[in-house]
């Protein structure tokens, strides 16, 4: 369950009164955007054709998708964000290889031709951008871990949970952080795995993670343990 699912399944609150929250929230949410976009315009217009203009955002947002608000849950609407570039070297072309938030920095750096060797948690896109054929290789890692959260709001926010994403799997171990990367933890309370397979199912609609063979659901894990060894994703 995730924040803000009484606004849409409630059935002690009204019809009316749910699709009047629902509608404001939609409304407030676009309003925003409006803004946002002419802000954009306003920078666009006083910056030169040769500057290096690149557009992102922290994080997606639900608008009753999984019948959710807000965001804190690893499903794409929550965790796509837009990743939009302009340069003079970049002609206007849709990509569609995996790119994260950590990536901004050196790609920018790159762009300047001052990336040298300097370490990141991220990896510079250029090449990608400018090559057709080159592509990142990147598996997304991602991690929540707001137990505060959780404990301070109504319905309770998602568990702890970290996951992976690849072009087309996502598996998602809730309350993952309880976990040490060999998926041990203390307590009784079993391992609640997730699996979507986002080629077949874009929309994440159906867990496929006991239905999966053996061999992709133990490549998943094994690329998920790496992640939480590299990442750190034991308790904090």
């Amino acid at each position: 369950r995730c924040r803000g699912v009484d606004v849409f399944a409630n059935r002690s609150l009204a019809n009316s009164t749910r699709r009047r929250t629902y509608a404001q929230l939609v409304a407030d949410y676009l309003r925003t955007l409006k803004a946002l976009d002419d802000g954009v315009g306003r920078v666009l217009r006083r910056v030169d054709d040769d500057t290096l203009v690149l557009y992102t955002s922290d994080h997606g947002y639900f608008l009753g998708e999984h019948g959710c608000y807000d965001k804190r849950l690893m499903l794409d609407e929550a965790i796509r964000v837009p990743w939009i570039i302009r340069h003079p070297m970049l002609k206007p072309r849709h990509t569609n290889f995996l790119a994260r938030s950590v990536d901004v920095a050196p790609t920018i750096l790159d762009f300047a031709g001052l990336l040298g060797k300097r370490a990141f948690d991220g990896v510079s896109l250029l090449k990608a951008l400018v090559d057709r054929k080159a592509t990142t290789g990147t598996t997304l890692y991602y991690r929540y871990y707001d137990e505060a959260m959780k404990a301070r709001v109504t319905p309770p926010a998602p568990p702890s949970h970290v996951g992976i994403r690849t072009a087309r799997w996502k598996l998602i171990l809730f309350d993952g952080l309880r976990c040490s990367p060999g998926f041990r933890r203390s307590g009784a309370a079993a391992q609640i795995f997730a699996l979507y397979d986002l080629e077949r199912d874009p929309r994440e609609t159906t867990d496929v993670y006991t239905s999966t063979s053996t061999k992709v659901v133990s490549k998943l894990k094994r690329e998920l343990r790496a992640a939480m060894v590299l990442y750190g994703g034991e308790s904090h």
